[in-house]
């Protein structure tokens, strides 16, 4: 893995990430979370209340080899539009939508948002502002802020270019 590739760890695959790896998830709103680590002190928390034979049972216990599920996981992210010098990035495949969705701003110069998508935005890189009716706020590495849908917003960069992760819910149709 390298930085900047996306994943789909798809129903019932279990994954570990591992140290030193500082990744975004994006989840459907009904996901079902299991952590299997846990020191025995909160089985209820750590399996959502299911108890450990539920929860052991959503895994996928015939899943490929690392390489296939891999290979499987990895997504191909696709250009939706671009805007001047800047572009708006699918992050996964057509077959995840129906589930959530992300995409990337890369913005050199600006681009606006207008799409009428509630989103979370994770400022992945660099510095800027986004500006609407609301005024300008600055955005930086790090930061984590929401995009209404009913409010259109431009992303601006500044000194450097900004990478905004925009986590959505499911697509449309």
């Amino acid at each position: 893995m390298h930085p900047g590739e996306v994943y789909v760890a798809h129903a019932g695959v279990p994954h570990y990430l591992g140290p030193r790896i500082s990744f975004i998830e994006v989840q459907e709103p009904s996901d079902h979370i299991v952590i299997p680590e846990t020191s025995g002190a909160d089985d209820d928390g750590a399996t959502m209340g299911l108890g450990w034979d539920l929860a052991l049972d959503m895994i996928d216990y015939t899943a490929a080899g690392r390489a296939e599920t891999l290979a499987r996981a990895r997504q191909q992210p696709r250009v939706l539009r671009t805007s001047h010098d800047s572009r708006e990035v699918r992050l996964f495949s057509d077959d995840v939508l129906p589930f959530f969705d992300a995409t990337a701003l890369e913005v050199p110069g600006e681009i606006e948002v207008s799409d009428g998508r509630f989103s979370v935005a994770v400022v992945a890189a660099g510095d800027g502002w986004a500006e609407g009716d609301f005024g300008r706020q600055p955005i930086r590495r790090g930061q984590t802020f929401a995009l209404p849908a009913s409010l259109p917003v431009r992303i601006r960069a500044g000194r450097e270019p900004v990478r905004v992760i925009r986590c959505l819910g499911p697509a449309g149709p």
